[in-house]
């Protein structure tokens, strides 16, 4: 298993487009210390389709899509557990 010096939480609630740019502004930024992005779905209307769109475009990305909108604050904890 890497080791990971950082880890990047993004938690997304209907906000495609803008976390799908985030996502590929982190891997344009040539980041110099190992990381790992976890990317939750807050139970966006689109949220299949995003989380779909996450695994094909940025694979290493860990991926959890939450059943219900459970706030932002749940949602970083649920990717920090």
């Amino acid at each position: 298993m890497p080791q990971y010096t950082v880890a990047i939480t993004l938690v997304n609630y209907n906000t495609r487009a803008l976390s799908l740019y985030c996502l590929k502004k982190i891997y344009q930024a040539h980041i110099q210390v190992p990381f790992q992005i976890i990317f939750l779905d807050n139970n966006s209307v689109d949220g299949k389709e995003t989380i779909l769109d996450v695994k094909e475009q940025f694979p290493e990305v860990i991926t959890i899509a939450e059943s219900t909108n459970t706030g932002y604050t749940k949602g970083v904890n649920t990717c920090v557990r």
